[in-house]
């Protein structure tokens, strides 16, 4: 099941639902506030790397990537996996 990203409109609280895909354009009401004046939020994927970044001291990034491997899957430089 994918998470999806809301906002509020009311109460302006950002928050995450797993979603069945058969459910995915059914908006939730917000947990917060009960309200059903709710929007989803456009959401981007990140990835972890190995390398270490100028002033980056865990040696990850969550930046997002801007190379997906060949056909979406993993393949050199799209992801961490180190299977290539």
């Amino acid at each position: 099941m994918p998470i999806y990203e809301y906002s509020c409109e009311s109460c302006h609280t950002p928050f995450e639902l797993l979603v069945p895909i058969t459910q995915a354009d059914t908006l939730p009401p917000c947990p917060s506030c009960a309200s059903t004046d709710t929007r989803k939020l456009l959401s981007l994927f990140s990835r972890a790397s190995s390398s270490k970044g100028a002033g980056d001291s865990t040696g990850t990034s969550a930046e997002p990537s801007k190379t997906p491997g060949p056909g979406g899957h993993c393949g050199p430089g799209s992801c961490g996996c180190g299977r290539f």
